[in-house]
């Protein structure tokens, strides 16, 4: 089961083990994700998911997961 959560700008987020990642794009029923670190740490993990469970998924992390205040 895919856990999602709403960021500071109401935008839906992926959360997998401890790290959130933003949707950019979706095909075909299938939603790609990217690392919220993306642009700060030039972290390239991402991942792709369709029909609630994930597909593939790339590359490491280069950082630890973030600490989120709800």
């Amino acid at each position: 089961v895919l856990q999602f959560v709403e960021s500071k700008h109401h935008k839906m987020q992926l959360v997998v083990g401890g790290y959130y990642f933003y949707k950019t794009n979706a095909y075909k029923g299938k939603d790609m994700w990217r690392c919220c670190m993306y642009d700060k740490n030039k972290c390239l993990a991402r991942c792709h998911t369709l029909d609630g469970h994930i597909i593939y998924f790339a590359n490491y992390h280069n950082h630890k997961p973030p600490i989120k205040q709800f």
